[in-house]
Protein backbone atom coordinates (compact mmCIF):
# COMPACT_ATOMS: atom_id res chain seq x y z
CA UNK A 1 0.00 0.00 0.00
CA UNK A 2 0.81 3.75 -0.22
CA UNK A 3 1.37 5.88 2.56
CA UNK A 4 -1.60 7.60 1.58
CA UNK A 5 -3.63 4.43 1.62
CA UNK A 6 -2.04 3.63 4.83
CA UNK A 7 -2.97 6.86 6.49
CA UNK A 8 -6.57 7.02 4.54
CA UNK A 9 -7.34 2.81 6.07
CA UNK A 10 -6.50 4.24 9.46
CA UNK A 11 -8.33 7.13 9.49
CA UNK A 12 -11.66 4.89 8.10
CA UNK A 13 -10.76 2.65 11.46
CA UNK A 14 -10.88 5.40 13.65
CA UNK A 15 -14.01 7.02 12.48
CA UNK A 16 -15.92 3.40 11.89
CA UNK A 17 -14.84 3.05 16.21
CA UNK A 18 -15.39 6.85 17.16
CA UNK A 19 -19.25 5.69 15.77
CA UNK A 20 -19.54 2.51 17.57
CA UNK A 21 -18.59 4.15 20.67
CA UNK A 22 -20.98 7.27 19.92
CA UNK A 23 -18.46 9.56 20.46
CA UNK A 24 -17.87 12.98 18.75
CA UNK A 25 -14.87 14.02 17.05
CA UNK A 26 -14.57 16.83 19.60
CA UNK A 27 -15.12 14.61 22.59
CA UNK A 28 -12.99 12.20 21.20
CA UNK A 29 -10.29 14.65 20.51
CA UNK A 30 -10.59 15.59 24.81
CA UNK A 31 -9.89 11.64 25.12
CA UNK A 32 -7.04 11.42 23.37
CA UNK A 33 -5.68 15.09 24.50
CA UNK A 34 -6.00 13.47 28.77
CA UNK A 35 -3.15 11.29 27.24
CA UNK A 36 -0.49 14.55 26.96
CA UNK A 37 -1.45 16.19 29.93
CA UNK A 38 2.23 18.09 29.71
CA UNK A 39 2.68 17.94 25.75
CA UNK A 40 0.50 20.38 24.12
CA UNK A 41 2.34 20.19 20.76
CA UNK A 42 1.01 16.91 20.74
CA UNK A 43 -2.20 17.78 21.15
CA UNK A 44 -5.00 16.78 18.52
CA UNK A 45 -8.36 18.63 18.29
CA UNK A 46 -11.82 18.35 16.21
CA UNK A 47 -10.72 19.71 13.63
CA UNK A 48 -7.44 17.70 13.14
CA UNK A 49 -9.40 14.51 14.28
CA UNK A 50 -11.19 15.32 10.72
CA UNK A 51 -7.89 15.36 9.14
CA UNK A 52 -7.03 12.28 10.73
CA UNK A 53 -10.13 10.47 9.67
CA UNK A 54 -9.91 11.52 5.82
CA UNK A 55 -6.37 10.37 5.87
CA UNK A 56 -4.12 13.89 5.40
CA UNK A 57 -2.90 14.27 8.90
CA UNK A 58 1.01 13.32 9.73
CA UNK A 59 0.68 11.21 12.90
CA UNK A 60 3.14 10.73 15.25
CA UNK A 61 4.03 6.87 16.77
CA UNK A 62 2.45 8.52 20.27
CA UNK A 63 -0.29 9.51 18.74
CA UNK A 64 -1.55 6.43 17.50
CA UNK A 65 -0.88 4.63 20.87
CA UNK A 66 -3.05 7.43 22.67
CA UNK A 67 -5.78 6.26 19.75
CA UNK A 68 -5.55 2.91 20.42
CA UNK A 69 -5.59 3.37 23.79
CA UNK A 70 -9.21 5.31 23.98
CA UNK A 71 -10.73 3.58 21.08
CA UNK A 72 -9.51 0.08 21.66
CA UNK A 73 -8.44 -0.60 18.36
CA UNK A 74 -7.38 -4.20 16.81
CA UNK A 75 -3.16 -4.87 16.07
CA UNK A 76 -4.24 -5.42 12.74
CA UNK A 77 -5.47 -1.69 12.36
CA UNK A 78 -2.62 -0.22 13.84
CA UNK A 79 0.51 -2.04 12.56
CA UNK A 80 0.45 -0.52 9.05
CA UNK A 81 0.67 2.65 10.24
CA UNK A 82 3.27 1.98 13.38
CA UNK A 83 5.39 0.39 10.37
CA UNK A 84 5.07 3.14 8.09
CA UNK A 85 5.73 5.44 10.92
CA UNK A 86 8.77 3.18 11.99
CA UNK A 87 10.08 3.59 7.95
CA UNK A 88 9.96 7.45 8.30
CA UNK A 89 11.84 7.53 11.66
CA UNK A 90 14.69 5.24 10.06
CA UNK A 91 14.63 7.54 6.69
CA UNK A 92 15.08 10.51 8.60
CA UNK A 93 17.65 8.68 11.15
CA UNK A 94 19.95 8.07 8.15
CA UNK A 95 18.82 11.98 6.83
CA UNK A 96 18.06 9.96 3.64
CA UNK A 97 21.56 10.79 2.23
CA UNK A 98 21.78 10.80 -1.54
CA UNK A 99 25.42 10.50 -2.06
CA UNK A 100 25.14 11.83 -5.59
CA UNK A 101 24.77 15.29 -5.86
CA UNK A 102 23.28 16.99 -9.32
CA UNK A 103 24.01 20.80 -9.85
CA UNK A 104 22.21 22.83 -12.15
CA UNK A 105 23.80 24.03 -15.05
CA UNK A 106 22.92 25.18 -18.52
CA UNK A 107 19.74 23.07 -19.72
CA UNK A 108 20.06 20.86 -16.45
CA UNK A 109 17.79 21.38 -13.35
CA UNK A 110 17.67 19.59 -10.47
CA UNK A 111 16.18 21.90 -7.61
CA UNK A 112 12.99 20.51 -6.01
CA UNK A 113 11.23 23.92 -6.07
CA UNK A 114 11.09 24.25 -9.80
CA UNK A 115 7.76 24.60 -11.49
CA UNK A 116 9.29 21.66 -14.09
CA UNK A 117 9.03 19.30 -11.26
CA UNK A 118 5.47 19.68 -9.67
CA UNK A 119 4.11 17.15 -11.84
CA UNK A 120 6.10 14.46 -11.26
CA UNK A 121 5.85 14.95 -7.22
CA UNK A 122 4.46 11.73 -5.03
CA UNK A 123 4.10 8.49 -5.52
CA UNK A 124 4.27 6.13 -8.33
CA UNK A 125 3.46 2.64 -8.22
CA UNK A 126 6.30 0.39 -10.49
CA UNK A 127 6.23 -2.80 -12.31
CA UNK A 128 9.14 -4.56 -14.22
CA UNK A 129 9.72 -8.02 -15.78
CA UNK A 130 12.24 -9.62 -13.70
CA UNK A 131 16.05 -9.63 -14.73
CA UNK A 132 16.50 -13.20 -12.83
CA UNK A 133 15.34 -15.43 -16.03
CA UNK A 134 14.54 -18.44 -13.59
CA UNK A 135 11.27 -16.08 -12.69
CA UNK A 136 8.91 -15.28 -14.47
CA UNK A 137 6.53 -13.54 -11.97
CA UNK A 138 6.90 -9.64 -12.31
CA UNK A 139 8.52 -7.35 -10.16
CA UNK A 140 6.68 -4.49 -7.83
CA UNK A 141 7.53 -1.33 -6.13
CA UNK A 142 6.94 2.12 -4.72
CA UNK A 143 8.72 5.29 -6.26
CA UNK A 144 8.33 8.75 -4.61
CA UNK A 145 9.58 11.66 -6.07
CA UNK A 146 10.27 14.79 -3.56
CA UNK A 147 11.17 18.41 -3.94
CA UNK A 148 13.74 18.11 -1.06
CA UNK A 149 14.46 19.64 2.31
CA UNK A 150 14.94 23.77 1.78
CA UNK A 151 15.42 25.36 -1.66
CA UNK A 152 19.11 24.65 -2.10
CA UNK A 153 18.05 20.64 -2.18
CA UNK A 154 17.73 19.00 -5.32
CA UNK A 155 14.77 17.06 -6.28
CA UNK A 156 15.42 13.39 -4.99
CA UNK A 157 13.52 9.59 -5.82
CA UNK A 158 13.30 6.93 -3.69
CA UNK A 159 12.30 3.38 -4.96
CA UNK A 160 11.51 0.21 -2.88
CA UNK A 161 11.47 -3.33 -4.55
CA UNK A 162 8.62 -5.35 -2.76
CA UNK A 163 8.47 -9.70 -3.54
CA UNK A 164 5.49 -11.04 -4.25
CA UNK A 165 3.90 -11.51 -0.84
CA UNK A 166 4.42 -7.43 -1.04
CA UNK A 167 7.38 -7.07 1.46
CA UNK A 168 10.32 -4.98 1.19
CA UNK A 169 13.27 -6.18 -0.68
CA UNK A 170 15.26 -3.28 -0.93
CA UNK A 171 15.49 0.30 -1.44
CA UNK A 172 17.58 3.14 -3.80
CA UNK A 173 17.32 6.55 -3.19
CA UNK A 174 18.87 9.46 -5.85
CA UNK A 175 18.65 12.58 -7.36
CA UNK A 176 15.96 13.02 -9.74
CA UNK A 177 16.66 15.93 -12.46
CA UNK A 178 15.60 16.99 -16.01
CA UNK A 179 17.17 17.98 -19.14
CA UNK A 180 15.10 20.89 -20.66
CA UNK A 181 17.27 20.62 -24.08
CA UNK A 182 16.52 16.93 -24.52
CA UNK A 183 12.97 16.50 -23.24
CA UNK A 184 14.43 13.57 -20.78
CA UNK A 185 14.22 13.17 -17.29
CA UNK A 186 16.72 10.83 -15.48
CA UNK A 187 17.73 9.49 -11.92
CA UNK A 188 20.63 7.91 -10.39
CA UNK A 189 19.89 5.56 -7.82
CA UNK A 190 21.98 3.96 -5.35
CA UNK A 191 21.46 0.76 -3.00
CA UNK A 192 20.77 1.08 0.53
CA UNK A 193 22.74 -1.90 1.55
CA UNK A 194 25.34 -2.60 -1.45
CA UNK A 195 25.74 0.60 -3.21
CA UNK A 196 24.27 -1.14 -6.42
CA UNK A 197 23.86 1.78 -8.91
CA UNK A 198 20.67 1.97 -11.32
CA UNK A 199 20.24 4.51 -14.27
CA UNK A 200 17.14 5.88 -15.67
CA UNK A 201 15.90 7.62 -18.54
CA UNK A 202 12.52 8.75 -19.74
CA UNK A 203 10.95 11.42 -21.97
CA UNK A 204 9.43 14.67 -19.85
CA UNK A 205 6.31 15.44 -20.12
CA UNK A 206 5.91 19.55 -19.27
CA UNK A 207 2.02 18.70 -17.96
CA UNK A 208 0.93 22.41 -17.00
CA UNK A 209 -2.66 21.24 -15.84
CA UNK A 210 -2.62 17.49 -14.62
CA UNK A 211 0.30 15.57 -12.68
CA UNK A 212 2.08 13.21 -14.47
CA UNK A 213 -0.07 9.89 -14.53
CA UNK A 214 2.69 7.69 -16.42
CA UNK A 215 6.25 7.08 -17.96
CA UNK A 216 8.18 4.24 -18.86
CA UNK A 217 11.71 4.21 -18.79
CA UNK A 218 14.61 2.64 -19.44
CA UNK A 219 16.94 1.05 -17.06
CA UNK A 220 20.61 0.08 -16.53
CA UNK A 221 21.36 -1.60 -13.88
CA UNK A 222 22.61 -5.25 -12.15
CA UNK A 223 20.83 -8.23 -12.77
CA UNK A 224 19.61 -9.93 -10.03
CA UNK A 225 20.08 -13.77 -9.14
CA UNK A 226 23.51 -15.80 -8.87
CA UNK A 227 25.39 -13.92 -11.72
CA UNK A 228 25.33 -10.17 -11.21
CA UNK A 229 25.59 -8.82 -15.39
CA UNK A 230 25.47 -5.38 -16.82
CA UNK A 231 21.58 -5.37 -17.45
CA UNK A 232 18.61 -2.97 -19.74
CA UNK A 233 14.97 -3.06 -19.14
CA UNK A 234 12.29 -1.16 -19.32
CA UNK A 235 9.85 -0.16 -16.19
CA UNK A 236 6.67 1.84 -16.04
CA UNK A 237 5.66 3.94 -13.74
CA UNK A 238 2.29 4.60 -12.82
CA UNK A 239 -0.05 6.44 -10.35
CA UNK A 240 -2.42 3.90 -11.25
CA UNK A 241 -1.67 -0.09 -9.42
CA UNK A 242 -1.75 -2.16 -12.03
CA UNK A 243 -4.01 -5.37 -10.99
CA UNK A 244 -6.38 -6.94 -13.24
CA UNK A 245 -5.26 -10.24 -15.16
CA UNK A 246 -5.13 -9.26 -18.74
CA UNK A 247 -4.20 -5.44 -17.77
CA UNK A 248 -1.37 -6.93 -16.35
CA UNK A 249 -0.42 -9.40 -19.36
CA UNK A 250 -0.77 -6.22 -21.76
CA UNK A 251 1.70 -4.39 -20.25
CA UNK A 252 4.18 -6.63 -19.78
CA UNK A 253 4.04 -7.39 -23.24
CA UNK A 254 4.71 -3.48 -23.68
CA UNK A 255 7.90 -3.94 -21.13
CA UNK A 256 9.80 -6.05 -23.61
CA UNK A 257 12.53 -4.75 -25.82
CA UNK A 258 10.39 -4.63 -28.93
CA UNK A 259 11.32 -2.54 -31.77
CA UNK A 260 8.95 -0.70 -34.14
CA UNK A 261 8.55 -4.46 -35.95
CA UNK A 262 6.01 -7.19 -34.57
CA UNK A 263 8.30 -10.18 -35.48
CA UNK A 264 5.90 -13.43 -34.67
CA UNK A 265 6.25 -16.92 -35.89
CA UNK A 266 3.89 -18.75 -37.48
CA UNK A 267 3.30 -21.09 -34.68
CA UNK A 268 2.46 -18.74 -32.11
CA UNK A 269 0.46 -16.68 -35.12
CA UNK A 270 -1.81 -20.51 -35.18
CA UNK A 271 -2.16 -20.38 -31.40
CA UNK A 272 -2.66 -17.10 -30.69
CA UNK A 273 -5.25 -17.53 -33.73
CA UNK A 274 -6.94 -20.72 -31.93
CA UNK A 275 -7.20 -19.18 -28.44
CA UNK A 276 -9.27 -16.03 -30.18
CA UNK A 277 -11.33 -17.88 -32.05
CA UNK A 278 -12.55 -20.36 -28.57
CA UNK A 279 -12.64 -17.27 -26.77
CA UNK A 280 -15.31 -15.65 -29.40
CA UNK A 281 -16.80 -18.80 -29.14
CA UNK A 282 -17.25 -19.15 -25.52
CA UNK A 283 -18.50 -15.63 -24.64
CA UNK A 284 -21.69 -13.42 -25.52
CA UNK A 285 -20.50 -9.99 -23.67
CA UNK A 286 -20.61 -7.48 -26.66
CA UNK A 287 -17.47 -6.37 -25.12
CA UNK A 288 -15.09 -8.81 -25.13
CA UNK A 289 -16.44 -10.33 -28.77
CA UNK A 290 -15.53 -6.88 -30.00
CA UNK A 291 -11.95 -7.21 -28.73
CA UNK A 292 -11.90 -10.64 -29.49
CA UNK A 293 -12.69 -9.92 -33.09
CA UNK A 294 -10.35 -7.14 -33.53
CA UNK A 295 -7.16 -9.67 -32.79
CA UNK A 296 -8.54 -11.76 -35.50
CA UNK A 297 -8.94 -9.10 -38.03
CA UNK A 298 -5.75 -8.26 -37.53
CA UNK A 299 -4.20 -11.93 -37.52
CA UNK A 300 -5.76 -12.01 -40.67
CA UNK A 301 -3.96 -8.64 -42.13
CA UNK A 302 -0.61 -9.77 -40.63
CA UNK A 303 -1.03 -13.03 -42.95
CA UNK A 304 -2.20 -11.58 -46.12
CA UNK A 305 0.73 -8.17 -45.51
CA UNK A 306 3.44 -9.94 -43.11
CA UNK A 307 6.43 -10.86 -44.69
CA UNK A 308 6.37 -14.37 -44.61
CA UNK A 309 9.69 -16.12 -43.58
CA UNK A 310 11.26 -19.10 -41.44
CA UNK A 311 12.72 -18.78 -38.79
CA UNK A 312 15.64 -20.60 -36.77
CA UNK A 313 15.74 -20.69 -33.33
CA UNK A 314 18.70 -22.44 -30.58
CA UNK A 315 20.60 -21.13 -27.18
CA UNK A 316 23.72 -19.82 -28.34
CA UNK A 317 25.31 -21.24 -25.84
CA UNK A 318 25.08 -24.97 -27.41
CA UNK A 319 27.90 -23.48 -29.99
CA UNK A 320 29.75 -21.50 -27.66
CA UNK A 321 30.05 -23.72 -24.31
CA UNK A 322 30.48 -27.09 -25.99
CA UNK A 323 33.77 -28.37 -27.50
CA UNK A 324 31.88 -31.71 -29.41
CA UNK A 325 30.59 -29.28 -32.32
CA UNK A 326 33.98 -26.98 -32.43
CA UNK A 327 36.96 -27.60 -29.99
CA UNK A 328 39.02 -24.35 -30.81
CA UNK A 329 37.33 -21.60 -28.11
CA UNK A 330 38.95 -18.93 -30.50
CA UNK A 331 37.02 -20.55 -33.32
CA UNK A 332 33.63 -20.56 -31.59
CA UNK A 333 33.88 -16.97 -31.01
CA UNK A 334 34.15 -16.38 -34.06
CA UNK A 335 31.51 -18.34 -35.33
CA UNK A 336 29.29 -17.05 -32.81
CA UNK A 337 29.83 -13.58 -34.07
CA UNK A 338 29.88 -14.24 -37.93
CA UNK A 339 25.96 -15.96 -37.22
CA UNK A 340 25.06 -12.73 -35.20
CA UNK A 341 26.03 -10.53 -38.02
CA UNK A 342 23.30 -12.36 -40.18
CA UNK A 343 20.24 -11.79 -37.91
CA UNK A 344 17.94 -9.22 -37.81
CA UNK A 345 18.85 -8.53 -33.45
CA UNK A 346 18.47 -4.87 -32.17
CA UNK A 347 21.34 -2.49 -32.12
CA UNK A 348 19.30 -0.50 -29.93
CA UNK A 349 15.83 0.25 -28.24
CA UNK A 350 13.82 2.94 -27.91
CA UNK A 351 10.82 4.37 -26.22
CA UNK A 352 8.61 5.70 -28.29
CA UNK A 353 5.62 7.84 -27.74
CA UNK A 354 3.65 4.91 -29.04
CA UNK A 355 4.58 2.92 -25.92
CA UNK A 356 3.19 5.84 -23.86
CA UNK A 357 0.03 5.88 -25.24
CA UNK A 358 -0.65 1.99 -25.24
CA UNK A 359 0.34 1.97 -21.86
CA UNK A 360 -1.70 5.05 -20.36
CA UNK A 361 -4.85 3.26 -22.52
CA UNK A 362 -4.27 -0.23 -20.71
CA UNK A 363 -4.07 1.37 -17.17
CA UNK A 364 -6.94 3.57 -16.89
CA UNK A 365 -6.90 7.64 -16.19
CA UNK A 366 -6.35 9.61 -19.18
CA UNK A 367 -7.55 12.73 -18.66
Amino acid sequence: MTEEEVRLNFGQAVKKARKEKSLTQDRLSKKINEQFPDMQSERLYQERISQLERGVLNLTKEHVDAIQEVLHLPEDDVAPILEQLENEQKLKTDKRIVPIKVMETGKLISRGTSQEFQPYLGEYHCLFISTDSSSKEPVRGLLKITPGDDNSDQCTARVTVYDKKGKEIKWYSGPFFINTRYGTWHCILVGHKWQEICMLIASHFNSTIHPNLLNVALVLTTSSGLQKRPTMHRILFSRNRVSKKEALELVQAQLRLNTDNICISKTALDSLQADMEKALQGTKAEKKREKYQAVLTCIEKIREMGKKEEFYTMAESIIYDSNTIISDKQLRSYVVSKIRASTDSMNYNKISQTVQNICVDIVGGRK
